[in-house]
């Protein structure tokens, strides 16, 4: 859940000329119970799994952070600042990242980012 909405948080910052992922941002995750970072979370009554929020600073290391800018960086550099085509940013984080299309079917939910 969270490295979906990481994903698509990325592709609006490509779409709106963003060149810094916002490390602060709040994003919905599963945890496990002791991995939680306070008690807003939706507790489904079993002892191992909670849905709650982490930020990419939480979860990213400041190598992979640094490198996503550096992609964001590259992605307004080419042009793409305004791009609405979900097809064409996911082949430009294909090609600039690690990421697959697999990783990146989330991106499947967002018919138009305008």
């Amino acid at each position: 859940m969270f490295f979906d909405n990481l994903i698509k948080e990325m592709a609006i910052c490509i779409h709106v000329g963003d060149t810094r992922i916002n490390r602060e941002l709040e994003l919905p995750s599963y945890r496990g119970r002791n991995r939680r970072l306070d008690d807003d979370v939706v507790d489904f009554g079993n002892n191992h799994q909670a849905i709650g929020f982490d930020t990419p600073a939480g979860l990213l290391s400041k190598q992979t952070l640094d490198a996503i800018d550096a992609m964001l960086e590259l992605a307004a550099a080419e042009g793409l600042t305004g791009c609405a085509s979900r097809q064409r940013i996911a082949g430009f984080i294909i090609q600039h990242s690690d990421l697959t299309d697999c990783h990146l079917v989330t991106l499947n939910e967002m018919v138009s980012l305008t």
